[in-house]
C-alpha cells in the first residue's frame, strides 16, 4: 500500500491569498512543504488507485502529481475544501464514486453535480459507499463528529479505514470526535486532523489528536490538514517530542506496509 498525500492544507489552503502573516509571506519561501493545497490523498495498491476527496485544488494536484488514471474516488463529507471539485471527474473516463449515505443524501441537495457528472461522463459510476475489497485493499468507513462551520450542527462526516495483509491505515482528515472508537485503536498509521493546534470549529487539532495517540496507540500518527498559523519545521519539532509523530506535506509518498 502506497499512500501519496496530495493535499494537507486546511480550508484556506497555505500561503492564504489575502493574509501577510510569517508562514503565508516568508516561510512558503523558506521551505516549499508550508505549500499546502486542499486535502486529500491517493492511496495504491495493486493497480488500483483510490482518491479520497475532491477539494478545489484536485486539478492541479493530479498535474503536479502526473497522475492520469483513478479507478475509486471516495467522499468524507461535502464542505468545500473536500468537495468543490467533483465536477473534474467528468475527465476521470471510467471510474467509481462511491459515497456513505449520510454523505450521499447531502449531496443529493445540490442535484445538478450529480447530474452534470451522469450527463459528461458516461463511464462513472454513482454509488453508496458499502465496505468492500478494492484491489488488495479492504476499505471500511469510520464515522466521526464534525461540525457546520461556525454551528453547533454536526454535518454527516467519515474517515476511512484501509487494510492490507493486516496493516491498517486510517484516513480521517477532520473530526472532532471519532465515534467507531474500537476501529482505529492500535493502528500502524492514524492520519489526522491537524487544523488548529487547539481543539476547536469542529476539529480536534494538534493537541487534541495527541491526546488520541496517548489513547488509542497508533505505530505512527501523521498529522494534515494544517492551517497557516505554524511553520512546517514548528510544528515539526512540537510534536515530535510525544513519540512517533509527524507532519505531513503536499507530495509526501510513503510506503505504508514497509
Amino acid at each position: 500500500m502506497e499512500i501519496t498525500f496530495l493535499g494537507t492544507g486546511g480550508v484556506l489552503g497555505v500561503p492564504v491569498w489575502s493574509c501577510n502573516c510569517k508562514v503565508c509571506k516568508e516561510e512558503i519561501k523558506k521551505d516549499k512543504r508550508n505549500i499546502r493545497t486542499r486535502p486529500s490523498i491517493l492511496v495504491t495498491s495493486g493497480n488500483k488507485r483510490i482518491l479520497v476527496d475532491t477539494g478545489p485544488d484536485f486539478r492541479a494536484q493530479m498535474l503536479r502529481e502526473g497522475i492520469k488514471k483513478i479507478d475509486y474516488v471516495l467522499l468524507t463529507h461535502i464542505h468545500m475544501d473536500h468537495s468543490a471539485c467533483l465536477m473534474e471527474l467528468r475527465a476521470g473516463g471510467k471510474l467509481q464514486l462511491e459515497i456513505p449515505k449520510e454523505v450521499y443524501e447531502g449531496l443529493k441537495e445540490n442535484r445538478r453535480v450529480l447530474s452534470y457528472l451522469f450527463a459528461r461522463n458516461p463511464d462513472i459510476k454513482i454509488d453508496i459507499f458499502k465496505p468492500k475489497k478494492i484491489g488488495n485493499l479492504f476499505v471500511e468507513q469510520i464515522k466521526v463528529k464534525h461540525k457546520k462551520d461556525y454551528s453547533e450542527e454536526e454535518q454527516p462526516t467519515f474517515g476511512f479505514l484501509f487494510i492490507e495483509n493486516g496493516y491498517r491505515v486510517a484516513y480521517i482528515p477532520d473530526f472532532s470526535e471519532v465515534v467507531d472508537k474500537e476501529k482505529v485503536k492500535g493502528l500502524d498509521i492514524f492520519i489526522c486532523d491537524g487544523a488548529t493546534l487547539e481543539t476547536k470549529w469542529g476539529h480536534i487539532g494538534i493537541k487534541g489528536g495527541i491526546k488520541l495517540y496517548k489513547e488509542l496507540k497508533p505505530k505512527l500518527m501523521i498529522f494534515t490538514h494544517l492551517n497557516h498559523s505554524h511553520s512546517h519545521k514548528e510544528l515539526e519539532k512540537y510534536v515530535s517530542q510525544f513519540g512517533n509523530i509527524k507532519l505531513a506535506y503536499d507530495g509526501l509518498t510513503i510506503k505504508a506496509n514497509d
